[in-house]
């Protein structure tokens, strides 16, 4: 769903509905919103009566319609994301809604199972009463607790990432190069790294001091991994001195994640640097996507600042390029 589309609608259907005597066809909309406390993307969930999609005000929306009770779930293998729907009535198309239905990255999250074969299926549940009945507000009109419910705000990231920010049981200090501190736990330190495992597990400097300096990585990367090491997410945009950390204390997801963004964001400008930090760092799949690049590329590449380090550093691997290009361009004339 790209930002240009304002809402998917899906297919006119029927609810078993009254509206002034008269059977009436609703869409369901799902609409891309943001949260910016959560700073996620959500999907807006809504039932309308029009073709086109009708945005909520929330500061003037009126009071509710208490005669109507709408809930919706996804329909898969079991019921997720139930929900119920706020009733509107400000406007005779907008009938229900509910601005946080499910998460954007949830819904392509395979592991979450939200998609069934590629395809997603909400169903929508009314209960509506007229004007001669009497409301009774029972538990009967509301949902059944699905089996999943969306929690976003006691994942184990964000508990962990609570945890160190009021820096709750710290028991070590990470130094950076510019010497700044960043309080830690040993626990979380060496299940996620080999590297800082072994310094608290043996008699070193380290686990006596309980601080480490790490004098090659800036105050912006150490904060960076240790973000990652509570999180395994990654925020800020992805440096080669973030991949030097992956790679020094042997953190296989970190490296991974550094090496999918620098690929997608392979340039002219940068790809010899890539190259050069990806065979550095060992860094196997920048390095195979570097070469690919710069071999489609090679007399805007070689034009740039960073193939002159190259040059200069790595003279080896400018070497294969001019042979292989060699090795295309006979190749070209002899066809």
């Amino acid at each position: 769903m790209s930002e240009k589309v304002k809402g998917l609608r899906s297919s006119k259907f029927k609810m078993a509905f009254l509206r002034n005597g008269i059977m009436t066809k609703e869409y369901l909309f799902l609409l891309l919103t943001f949260e910016s406390e959560n700073q996620r993307h959500w999907l807006r969930l809504s039932l309308t009566r029009g073709d086109l999609f009708i945005h909520v005000d929330e500061k003037n929306k009126q009071p509710f319609d208490e005669k109507k009770i709408c809930t919706a779930w996804i329909s898969g293998i079991r019921k997720e994301r139930m929900c119920t729907m706020t009733p509107s009535v400000e406007s005779d198309d907008l009938l229900f809604t509910h601005p946080m239905f499910v998460c954007y990255s949830d819904l392509f999250d395979k592991e979450k199972g939200l998609l069934c074969s590629d395809s997603l299926t909400i169903v929508c549940e009314l209960h509506a009463l007229s004007n001669d009945a009497k409301l009774i507000n029972s538990w009967l009109f509301y949902p059944i607790k699905p089996t999943v419910v969306e929690n976003t705000e006691n994942t184990l990231g964000n508990d962990l990432k609570r945890m160190i920010e009021r820096n709750h049981g710290t028991d070590v200090t990470l130094v950076s190069s510019d010497g700044k501190e960043f309080p830690a736990h040993t626990l979380i330190l060496a299940s996620r790294s080999p590297v800082f495992a072994a310094m608290f597990e043996h008699d070193m400097k380290e686990k006596q001091e309980r601080k480490v300096l790490i004098a090659d990585l800036n105050s912006s990367t150490v904060e960076d991994l240790v973000h990652f090491m509570y999180t395994d997410t990654v925020e800020s945009t992805v440096t080669t001195e973030l991949l030097l950390a992956a790679n020094k204390y042997q953190i296989p997801r970190l490296k991974t994640l550094c090496e999918e963004d620098m690929v997608t964001n392979l340039n002219i400008d940068n790809a010899a640097q890539c190259l050069f930090y990806a065979k550095l760092y060992d860094a196997v799949q920048l390095y195979c996507a570097a070469k690919h690049f710069i071999v489609r590329h090679f007399g805007e590449v070689r034009k740039t600042v960073w193939w002159n380090v190259l040059q200069s550093q790595g003279p080896h691997l400018v070497d294969e390029f001019a042979e292989l290009m060699c090795q295309l361009t006979s190749a070209q004339t002899t066809y």
